[in-house]
């Protein structure tokens, strides 16, 4: 909506302003910074930011939009007529924005008149307060979006303000990885701990996605992308790409280390919040807000099916692959969740029958913000708004229900009955010839509940306020828990004890550093 001249965007940060284009006469001297770039941000941006550039160009910076794409410079001051900026948002039939509402008169004479005068940069010089040299200080512990351990065990990786730190195994910092993002959203090492991968960013302004270089603690590279958060980034199992999605609905896939974009999927229509790779790594999995999980072939860009076909209540938050197969699991706001298979099963029907489920299991009471399987797949941790963290084993119901056939012998229709299944359907669960998907609700809690073993095996407690993030460590069976009161718990499994407490961040007396600049002329 637009309140007197104020655009508001809203983002999962809060609300975000941009400052409206305002009129001015052919007279009045015209502002990059207050008119001009504004109007880039809303109307060319979309096709011309850094991670995009159609036509080789981003309009995101003055010193971009100056040097241009493939029609040269894209003005020349003084002179709007020879422009090609104004030359193409202008005229009865403007080619630009393309396939877009045309720019207003008022637009249109902004720009005009801001190349007649000069083409002038007032972009104000910021002095940024917090640097690599100069890190964050606390007053009291954050809430901690994003954690994830080195594949030796050695480092835990924590989210701060615009920092990673990393924790040693006794909980003392290592090092303090500063970036420009105020939030970071998700952490990922690469499968040789060589590299740690962070996406985030400042909601309303951009989204990043960064690469460091773990033994040399510094940015090997970073991308900004946008105008909003990105999410759930992921590595191949090769360590050369990682994947990620976002609030802008989309999901990349880049190369590592070169942080070349070589997938970009629009086909989500909401908010993209986890990835996660295939064994092979031929295949880049995504869920979203809009309920569905999508699976993308990367070598041609092209969307390959949604791997559930029934939508449930309420958008998916979170996604973890079982390192062992190619099953995923899924949760969010239903606070349900659901074991799928990444690739087909059996063909697909005008029933859209569940042909891909694997196990749906106990509904927690809130919604689920965070997945992860221990390191041998044979366990499944699950965190959210909820005040505990449930642990299930993360075997699948159907393979359960093979490796138990043997001993359980239901070999008559009694039996079956009293199982609560027909015989025949009996029958052909046991021998793989229906899957869970194909059962009816009530049958698939009858075969959960003859199993009897679908429950938690572990609840673990003892921390404030909802969970946001989860990490197995990969040489023990211990769990680290993150979330909305800054420590980081680490409780041995199954037993569910804490053994340690770590204060996310170094807090001091001294108040938090303002994340805003100050800005000199």
């Amino acid at each position: 909506m637009r309140v007197r001249g104020i655009a508001w965007i809203v983002g999962m940060g809060g609300a975000c302003l941009f400052a409206a284009a305002q009129p001015a006469s052919a007279q009045s001297a015209v502002s990059f910074h207050r008119d001009i770039a504004p109007i880039l941000k809303v109307q060319c941006a979309g096709c011309h930011q850094n991670s995009i550039r159609s036509g080789k160009l981003s309009v995101v910076t003055y010193a971009a939009l100056k040097s241009g794409g493939v029609a040269g410079p894209s003005f020349v001051s003084g002179k709007p007529s020879d422009s090609p900026l104004y030359k193409l948002i202008s005229g009865k039939m403007p080619a630009m924005p393309k396939g877009g509402k045309p720019l207003s008169a008022k637009e249109q004479d902004l720009i005009k008149n801001w190349i007649q005068q000069g083409a002038r940069d007032d972009t104000p010089i910021t002095n940024d307060p917090i640097s690599q040299a100069h890190p964050p200080t606390y007053a009291q512990a954050p809430d901690v979006p994003a954690i994830a351990y080195s594949p030796d065990g050695q480092i835990l990786a924590v989210s701060g303000y615009r920092e990673i730190l990393l924790h040693k195994a006794d909980g003392s910092i290592a090092a303090r990885l500063v970036g420009r993002s105020q939030r970071l959203e998700s952490l990922a090492f690469s499968p040789d701990g060589k590299y740690l991968a962070a996406v985030g960013g400042t909601s309303c302004l951009f989204g990043e996605v960064q690469l460091w270089d773990v033994a040399e603690k510094r940015m090997v590279k970073n991308v900004e992308i946008g105008f909003d958060v990105l999410y759930g980034v992921s590595f191949s199992p090769d360590g050369k790409m990682i994947g990620f999605g976002g609030a802008e609905k989309s999901v990349y896939a880049f190369t590592v280390p070169e942080m070349k974009q070589v997938l970009k999927f629009d086909n989500h229509s909401d908010w993209v919040f986890g990835t996660t790779f295939s064994k092979d790594g031929k295949t880049l999995v995504s869920t979203s807000r809009d309920r569905s999980i999508k699976t993308i072939e990367i070598a041609t860009n092209n969307f390959i099916d949604d791997i559930n076909y029934q939508v449930y209540n309420g958008g998916y938050q979170a996604i973890a692959r079982n390192p062992m197969s190619d099953d995923v699991a899924v949760g969010g706001e239903e606070g349900v969740v659901r074991y799928y298979s990444i690739f087909k099963r059996q063909a697909r029907t005008m029933n859209r029958e569940e042909y891909n489920l694997l196990q749906t299991y106990p509904r927690m009471n809130q919604p689920i913000f965070a997945l992860s399987f221990s390191p041998d797949g044979k366990m499944l941790a699950v965190g959210g708004r909820q005040n505990e963290v449930w642990i299930f084993r993360s075997l699948p119901l159907m393979d359960r229900v093979k490796t138990k056939r043997d001993e359980l012998k239901i070999a008559d229709a009694v039996a079956a009955q009293q199982a609560g299944l027909a015989m025949d359907r009996y029958n052909l669960v046991l021998t793989g010839g229906l899957t869970l998907g194909q059962l009816s609700p009530a049958e698939q809690a009858t075969v959960s509940r003859w199993l009897s073993d679908d429950q938690p095996i572990a609840k673990l407690t003892g921390f404030a306020g909802a969970v946001r993030s989860l990490a197995w460590h990969p040489k023990d069976s211990t769990l680290a828990v993150a979330g909305f009161d800054g420590k980081i718990r680490i409780y041995s499994i199954p037993d569910g004890k804490v053994i340690n407490t770590i204060m996310s961040v170094p807090v001091t007396s001294t108040k938090i550093s303002s994340n805003k600049l100050s800005s000199n002329k």
